[in-house]
């Protein structure tokens, strides 16, 4: 069997090229390289898990904060649209494997993803479809549906949008229906790919053979690729007046990687106006390191290759800290583990961007805030102090 998953979504925005009908193979000529989780090579993506979780300043909650494809294609449409994925090594037992189609790209905070429209569907470790749909007004999703399909290895879905119904099917064989609340309205289309980090402990997880997009109903469709990094420069910019005074310095600025992909704005700001940068949140350890042994640099790596696009240094921040550590990090209380984990989280991190950056926060905000570290005479939350004692004094 083929997974096939046909989305027809009906949106009213004016669209830039007719479609007909014609198939756009979304693999084949693409960038998929920048996606993370993911290899791709000779035209199949392999997926992996990577568990990635934003936790609060406390170390509590734990968000799921699934990758997207920035860096690769994504699509407009004015009108119904259909998006065949053929998936493979999924079902039986190995683990969810999730083809995500966003409406909107959510946007990430330090401590916080505010989820935009979207919908979800996968073949569970069961053998079942799940459909889940996002309205943009929470976290969790607004719907999710489960439909009996037996299905395992390389599986066949279905779902169409028709009128505000999405229709789902499997090997041709109508499962049932969801409710849409307008998910792809603003006529975009951006693709993200996971696995059930749970169950797929093997690090090649499932495999994404196929990915075509066809305008329906001769409506319009357009396959955009990532825009180009590199950004106009003016001789009246902020950095370029910070350059010609008595003793020249740099203009920063804190970037994010998901609006620098899809706000033109704000990356023609961001590359114009300032010499250097420094990643909101992409080198921070649950972003880039989410599991053991587990590290994933893509959304890093873009925002270096747009500093280097542009001529900017790199601030690179944070090796070390008491805020936005995975869970795995702070499982382990002996203090001997403890210190090897972060070594050799500092040695992998500043190795892997050896040459890149122009310098490090190594140790951010190593003293807690809570005035009663102060009055029992421990330094609370900074896991790394308090628990790899005098080694990391």
């Amino acid at each position: 069997m083929a997974l096939v998953m046909a989305v027809a979504a009906g949106c009213t925005r004016q669209g830039e090229s007719a479609g007909g009908g014609n198939d756009e193979d979304l693999l084949r000529n693409h960038d998929w390289t920048q996606m993370p989780g993911t290899i791709a090579r000779n035209d199949i993506l392999r997926i992996s898990a990577l568990d990635r979780h934003i936790v609060e300043q406390d170390s509590s909650g734990g968000q799921p904060n699934p990758p997207l494809n920035l860096a690769g294609p994504h699509l407009r449409s004015d009108g119904d649209f259909t998006v065949t994925a053929r998936m493979s090594g999924v079902g039986d037992g190995g683990g969810d494997s999730w083809l995500r189609l966003y409406g909107q790209v959510p946007v990430i905070y330090d401590e916080w993803r505010q989820e935009r429209p979207s919908l979800r569907v996968g073949v569970t470790a069961g053998g079942r479809v799940k459909v889940q749909i996002w309205d943009g007004e929470g976290d969790e999703p607004a719907t999710s549906k489960e439909f009996d399909c037996g299905c395992s290895g390389t599986v066949t879905v279905a779902v169409s949008s028709i009128g505000d119904t999405f229709r789902v099917k499997a090997d041709g064989r109508r499962l049932g229906t969801v409710q849409d609340p307008g998910v792809f309205a603003e006529g975009t289309v951006w693709f993200g790919l996971e696995a059930d980090a749970s169950t797929h402990e093997r690090r090649e997880g499932w495999r994404l053979t196929q990915l075509i997009a066809r305008a329906e109903s001769g409506d319009s469709l357009r396959v955009i690729k990532a825009p180009q990094l590199r950004q106009e420069q003016s001789d009246d910019s902020l950095r370029a007046r910070a350059a010609e005074v008595g003793r020249p310095f740099d203009v920063g600025t804190a970037l994010a990687e998901n609006p620098l992909l899809t706000d033109s704005r704000y990356r023609s700001l961001a590359g114009s106006q300032f010499s250097m940068l420094t990643p909101e949140n992409a080198f921070k350890p649950q972003f880039l390191h989410p599991r053991r042994g587990v590290y994933d640099f893509r959304d890093a790596d873009l925002l270096v290759r747009f500093a280097r696009a542009n001529d900017m240094k790199v601030h690179a921040h944070t090796l070390v800290w008491h805020e936005a550590l995975p869970d795995w990090m702070r499982e382990n209380d002996d203090p001997e583990e403890v210190r090897r984990t972060m070594l050799r989280h500092i040695a992998t991190v500043a190795g892997h961007f050896k040459g890149k950056v122009a310098e490090w926060d190594v140790v951010n905000e190593p003293m807690s805030d809570d005035e009663k570290s102060y009055t029992n005479g421990d330094l609370g939350r900074f896991v790394w102090i308090t628990s790899a004692g005098r080694g990391c004094r």
